[in-house]
């Protein structure tokens, strides 16, 4: 008996020692009735546990959402100086061939904007693939500045040449756009269409003088800008260039269209040579600056009739590439706000919410780097 309560004594000196030395500690009943010290382990309970999960994807998803805009809007502005670069390289490439180069802006397949963009630059002018070929005109048929010629090729001696005409469109060498010389001067016929020996031309002389059906004569054909064997660039993150509303400072908008994209040529000189849009093989010569707006493709839809609709045109996170056609100048502009212009009579009007929209690129107010 003495010996029984003698261990019953050991085993509660023993427990309160424990409990000094080891801190909290639930106590549970043995077998035998008699009270041990068991540690509690620390964590969480599955309850706690999803709460936490719960609370971290709250802040996670209220953190995302603050940095989209932000991430969005540096997204537009590299593109931006990437398409900056791209034009000045080209310009730069012009100057180094002596021929005109520039960017062609491909389509995406709803033609409305474009990712990538392709170098291009002129092959040098085809004057026949030996010295002494000659181009002849066996038939023309004009109308004012236009007419339908067909042709042949010949040797300095008259002799027929092993190509003709069909032979050089199929291979290439020649396409619509391309310019033909004679006699390696003065004016240059635009050819507006071809098929098999026949040319459909267009004069760019005020007072065309269409050529004779019995003179053989020395010829270039002075080619348009094909893409070149350097890579395409592509724009990074998800900004585009939104081709609807691209065009110059003086109202014009670009009409792209997925079978001729967009092209911008420099000539060598370092001013816009030419530029190619809506479909027009020949190329326009403009004296107004060059708008190009980056921007979303979610917010690709044109000139809106109000502000209160998104489009690329009202958001002011979205900037403008803009090209001076004289000076060949490229440099990056905000997107102005009609809201805040004294100058918009009718926030109801696209074209005075889009002249607005550009208002930085006519006055030259640049960003900054």
């Amino acid at each position: 008996m003495i010996d029984a309560w003698g261990q019953v004594e050991h085993r509660r000196r023993e427990h309160r020692r424990g409990k000094r030395r080891r801190g909290k500690h639930r106590r549970r009943r043995s077998r035998g009735g008699l009270w041990s010290a068991v540690k509690l382990r620390d964590g969480l309970t599955l309850v706690e546990l999803l709460v936490v999960i719960a609370i971290l994807a709250i802040l996670t998803s209220a953190t995302i959402g603050a940095l989209r805009p932000a991430v969005a809007g540096q997204q537009v502005r590299e593109s931006a100086r990437l398409l900056q670069s791209t034009l000045s390289a080209a310009q730069s490439r012009a100057a180094e061939i002596g021929r005109p180069a520039g960017v062609l802006f491909e389509p995406l397949p709803d033609g409305l904007a474009s990712l990538t963009l392709v170098p291009v630059e002129s092959p040098p002018p085809f004057g026949g693939f030996a010295t002494g070929d000659r181009i002849r005109f066996t038939a023309v048929n004009a109308s004012g500045a236009l007419a339908t010629v067909t042709v042949s090729f010949v040797n300095a001696a008259g002799q027929p040449l092993t190509y003709g005409l069909s032979t050089l469109l199929d291979s290439g060498v020649i396409t619509v756009g391309d310019r033909l010389q004679l006699n390696y001067r003065g004016n240059r016929f635009l050819i507006t269409a071809a098929s098999g020996s026949t040319l459909t031309l267009r004069s760019e002389a005020v007072s065309p003088r269409w050529p004779s059906t019995s003179v053989a004569y020395p010829f270039l054909f002075h080619r348009r800008p094909r893409p070149s064997a350097d890579a395409p660039v592509t724009l990074p993150g998800s900004a585009v260039v939104d081709l609807t509303l691209s065009g110059a400072t003086d109202g014009t908008v670009f009409n792209p269209q997925l079978a001729t994209p967009i092209i911008i040529s420099f000539a060598p000189a370092g001013n816009v040579d030419r530029v190619y849009h809506a479909g027009g093989p020949a190329g326009a010569k403009m004296s107004k600056t060059l708008c190009f707006l980056i921007g979303r493709p979610e917010d690709i839809v044109g000139q809106v009739p109000n502000l209160s609709m998104t489009s690329n045109m009202t958001d002011l996170n979205n900037v403008w590439v803009a090209v001076n056609t004289v000076t060949g100048m490229v440099g990056t502009f905000e997107n102005g706000s009609a809201a805040s212009d004294p100058d918009v009579t009718d926030a109801t009007d696209p074209a005075q919410v889009l002249r607005s929209a550009r208002r930085f690129v006519r006055t030259g107010i640049a960003m900054g780097k």
